[in-house]
């Protein structure tokens, strides 16, 4: 909820290059790494609604992305990878630009608008960056409350 609240209040997050930074998809993703399935695609449906309500309008894209990819990275890091920093960093070098330029996609080009290059290279491609930049904060946040309040036993089941 503090996440949403600092991404849709005015002029609580700086604007960078004219765009915002969408903060709901670097902690989904992140949660994602360090619960099982069901809680990840839970905690993506609710960060997608959000996101959906205050960046693109529609109430379906970032909820159904946001589902997916908590299914698809839960599993990943349940069954293939570890769970480490440096993972997770590279996990949302890949993810986070997929996920912006399906939102382009299906959000922009899709739908006809014209000068489709020049809004990716100068909204879309900084709305990224920006985005990545608050993955290490997301990942430390959701590490340190895996380990504040899950016993040691039970982690990572």
């Amino acid at each position: 909820m503090f996440a949403f609240l600092l991404q849709s209040t005015p002029h609580a997050l700086p604007e960078l290059f004219g765009v915002k930074a969408v903060v709901l998809v670097p902690l989904s993703l992140s949660f994602a790494v360090y619960e099982r399935e069901t809680a990840a695609m839970a905690t993506g449906a609710v960060c997608g609604w959000l996101a959906d309500g205050s960046y693109s309008g529609s109430m379906s894209f970032y909820g159904l992305v946001l589902v997916i990819s908590g299914f698809l990275v839960s599993s990943g890091f349940r069954y293939y990878f570890r769970r480490n920093r440096l993972t997770v960093i590279l996990l949302s070098l890949a993810a986070i630009p997929l996920i912006l330029s399906l939102e382009f996609l299906f959000g922009y080009l899709l739908k006809g608008y014209p000068d489709g290059g020049y809004v990716f290279v100068r909204h879309y491609i900084p709305r990224m960056v920006y985005t990545l930049a608050f993955t290490p904060v997301c990942c430390a946040v959701n590490r340190r409350s895996v380990r504040l309040f899950v016993s040691r036993e039970s982690r990572f089941v």
